[in-house]
Formats: structure tokens, sequence, C-alpha cells
């Protein structure tokens, strides 16, 4: 009885494995890191591709994963991008308690990818046009994690959460934020009192 609970056990984490795995794939990620994620080894995830109904859009990317989460913040767009998803894994409880030391190696597993993936869902589906990638997205939660780098904080005008670098010292502030102060206000006071009229009353020349 207990030999065949295990049996179950161990087929009920494989199929876990297998349908991360092919989440990850669709989703882009590099095989690389799909094996960090879910335990699956190189020969595995071939199969996976293999079996699969449809072809997947597999990222044909090499090399070792990317490292430098800062750099997503670089644009207006992916920081919005990475504070609503960020903020929305918090909300959530999804995001990890920190800090993590070397979060890149002791957070990859089979539980937390499955939680992310279901979230990245939920937020593709909420932001159909979204730019931000499942790579990006996971790069985030472990350096967020490891809170060397990033953490979360919020916007100084608007009170929104805001992923943020560690060094950065200015005004923070959300693009929306950012949008709307340099958009020129109007002043009911500098417009003219008189107004143009196509058919002006001619003044007394008296």
């Amino acid at each position: 009885m207990l030999q065949s609970k295990s049996t179950e056990d161990r087929y009920a984490r494989e199929l876990r494995r297998v349908r991360l795995a092919q989440q990850l794939l669709q989703y882009g990620v590099r095989q690389s890191w799909v094996q960090q994620w879910t335990g699956c080894s190189e020969r595995r995830i071939r199969s996976i591709l293999c079996a699969a109904a449809e072809p997947m859009s597999v990222s044909k990317r090499r090399g070792p994963v990317p490292a430098q989460a800062f750099r997503i913040l670089s644009t207006a767009l992916l920081r919005s991008e990475a504070s609503a998803i960020l903020g929305l894994a918090q909300r959530l409880d999804v995001l990890p308690v920190g800090p993590v030391k070397e979060a890149g190696k002791s957070l990859p597993g089979l539980a937390l990818g499955e939680r992310l993936c279901w979230l990245f869902g939920i937020y593709q589906a909420w932001v159909p046009d979204a730019t931000l990638t499942m790579e990006q997205f996971l790069l985030l939660v472990l350096e967020l994690a490891e809170q060397k780098s990033l953490f979360l904080s919020h916007c100084d005008t608007c009170g929104g959460v805001l992923v943020i670098d560690r060094l950065e010292t200015r005004h923070r502030e959300c693009a929306a934020c950012a949008l709307a102060g340099r958009t020129p206000k109007f002043n009911a006071a500098t417009q003219s009192k008189t107004e143009w009229s196509p058919d002006p009353q001619q003044r007394s020349l008296f």
C-alpha cells in the first residue's frame, strides 16, 4: 500500500513537471531555464516538444539565462508592465519572502514555477498586448527575492506600486504620473477675454 502511494506521488509529480515545462516552453522560456525550473532533463524536454499536438513557439536563444534585471527598467513601458505584474504578485502573495541568498539557484522549482505561470497567464489575459516576457518576469521575481538591486516601492504621486533600482535617488514616479506632469494644463486666466467673431460689430468712429 505504501509503495503504491509512493508510486502515485511520483507519477503525479512527473505530470506536474511536464505541464510546467509545456507552459514555460509555450511562453518562450529558453530550454536551459526550463530544465532549472522543472527538473526535467534535456532529453525529456525534447520529447515534450516532439509530443506537442501543435508546434510550440520555442525560444531559439542559447547560452546562459538573463542575469541583469535592471535593464528591464530602462524603458517606461517595461517598467510600467513590470510594476503592474509584480504588484499583482505581491497582492496575491505569490512573491517569495526575502531576502533569499542566491535566489537564482535556490528558488527555481516546481511549486513556485506553477504559481508564476498561473499569474503570468492572468496578466496576459488582462493585458493582451503586453511586451513583458515570461523570462523577464522570472528574472524580476528572483532579483526582488534577493533584495540586493531591485525592490518594490510606491509612486510618490499616485501611490501605485513601482519597481525601482535600489540606486535610484531621483523622484520616484510612475510613467502615467510623469506623463501627466508633462502635459500642459489649460489655464482659463490666460485666455483672452475678447473672442473672435465672424461678424464683429462695427465700432463708432466718434
